[in-house]
């Protein structure tokens, strides 16, 4: 009888600069294949300033969350009447 073992988690040899890689792609380019067919998925979470998001490649599979952090605003409107 053969035991059956959990599958290990593989480990990302240096994710510091896979996600430097990523982020200087501007979110365009899966960090471990480099390949263009990447996609997200889930909801957006918002977390005060800052939200995440699932994201996945679909040519080899690895997948990540993205982090967002409110940079600045633009396009304002003031609709408050003036006196």
């Amino acid at each position: 009888m053969s035991e059956t073992f959990a599958k290990p988690i593989p480990r990302v040899a240096d994710p510091i600069s896979l996600s430097r890689r990523y982020v200087a792609a501007g979110g365009m380019r899966c960090p471990v294949c480099n390949s263009s067919h990447i996609s997200s998925h889930g909801k957006l979470a918002l977390i005060g300033a800052s939200a995440t998001q699932g994201a996945k490649c679909d040519d080899c599979g690895s997948s990540w969350r993205e982090i967002y952090h409110l940079h600045k605003i633009a396009d304002l409107v003031d609709r408050r009447t003036q006196s």
